[in-house]
């Protein structure tokens, strides 16, 4: 989802762009543990070190990978996601395309 934003004029073109925008709107912002107020500090290495593996296999995806459904084809048009607990707005408006944990996951309709 991050690298589709980043592939995407509308959002910043780099991962820490996007990941931080509008970071100094708190609770506002496009990630919330950018802008919660609560610490940063790694708690969880196993699940840490796993994140880690998996960026970097998506980070190496290339248009063939993609193709493959190695990852998960469908989630590569993700441009928005939230968490199961809460139902924002802007969801309405999307196409539901996936669910990956307690995470839910939409693109833009394409006409």
């Amino acid at each position: 989802m991050i690298l589709n934003r980043v592939e995407d004029p509308r959002y910043p073109d780099t991962v820490c762009g996007v990941v931080y925008q509008n970071a100094h709107r708190r609770n506002a912002c496009q990630f919330s543990f950018a802008c919660d107020g609560q610490s940063e500090a790694i708690t969880d290495r196993t699940s840490w070190k796993a994140a880690v593996a998996h960026s970097a296999e998506l980070l190496a995806c290339d248009e063939e990978c993609r193709a493959s459904d190695r990852i998960g084809a469908a989630f590569w048009s993700a441009t928005h996601y939230h968490a199961d607990y809460v139902s924002p707005r802007w969801a309405k408006k999307l196409k539901r395309i996936g669910t990956i944990g307690a995470h839910l996951f939409y693109a833009e309709h394409i006409s």
